[in-house]
């Protein structure tokens, strides 16, 4: 009796497991697919040509709940006390000012009210002046 039982949860187990993975997958009502319950993604963003001595990163970080988004740019002595806007696919998601040791960062995090844009694979970062030159980017 007792194999007959194991049996049959593990023959439901088979079934439900990849249900509910492809229900986790599946697009929702306004055609994306539902984000995973848990995603922590870096990047490296790229320098662009005009500012080859930046380096930076992006993260971007979900679970139930909650969402955040982190932007970080170094090496930029340059344009001390200047605003930065970064965008995520085309929208803009905030400015941010390089500081006096040449760093800029943007954080928004959910938990403290702030729109945070919905990252996927493929998604684009952009880093640029106010005048629109790029100062990096990269890719999710």
């Amino acid at each position: 009796m007792r194999s007959k039982l194991v049996a049959a949860i593990i023959g439901a187990a088979m079934v439900l497991g990849p249900v509910s993975a492809l229900a986790a997958t599946q697009p929702k009502g306004n055609g994306q697919a539902a984000a995973p319950a848990t995603v922590n993604w870096q990047i490296p963003l790229s320098a662009s040509r005009a500012y080859a001595r930046a380096t930076g990163s992006a993260q971007y970080q979900a679970q139930s709940g909650q969402r955040e988004f982190q932007v970080e740019v170094e090496r930029l002595a340059s344009l001390r006390g200047t605003s930065l806007l970064v965008r995520v696919n085309g929208g803009s998601v905030g400015s941010m000012r390089v500081s006096s040791t040449g760093v800029a960062q943007l954080t928004r995090n959910s938990e403290r009210g702030l729109r945070v844009p919905l990252i996927t694979h493929g998604s684009t970062v952009t880093v640029k002046t106010t005048t629109g030159a790029l100062i990096s980017s990269g890719r999710f």
